[in-house]
């Protein structure tokens, strides 16, 4: 069996390159560094399958009557010349 080689330790950072004190170490990777292509199309694959998803359970909610819309409690003033309420017959 071959004998393995010891590893060197690890070299101290030079005071250039030593992090401000007041910066946090993150676990998560810098956003300069793009992710692999594979995370990028599963990652975009996941939020249209969320989305699809939710347009079918607001669709479904929708048609059954389950969905709380708003509705105006005052009418709202008609949007043609005449200025009236609801029911206005003018020509827009």
């Amino acid at each position: 069996m071959a004998k393995r080689k010891r590893l060197s330790p690890a070299a101290a950072l030079s005071p250039q390159a030593a992090p401000a004190p007041d910066a946090k170490a993150s676990p998560f990777p810098s956003p300069s560094i793009a992710p692999p292509p594979i995370a990028q199309v599963s990652a975009q694959a996941a939020s249209t399958a969320a989305l699809s998803e939710l347009s079918d359970m607001v669709t479904e909610a929708r048609t059954s009557g389950r969905l709380l819309e708003p509705c105006p409690l005052m009418p709202s003033k008609c949007t043609t010349s005449c200025g009236t309420a609801w029911g206005c017959t003018a020509k827009s």
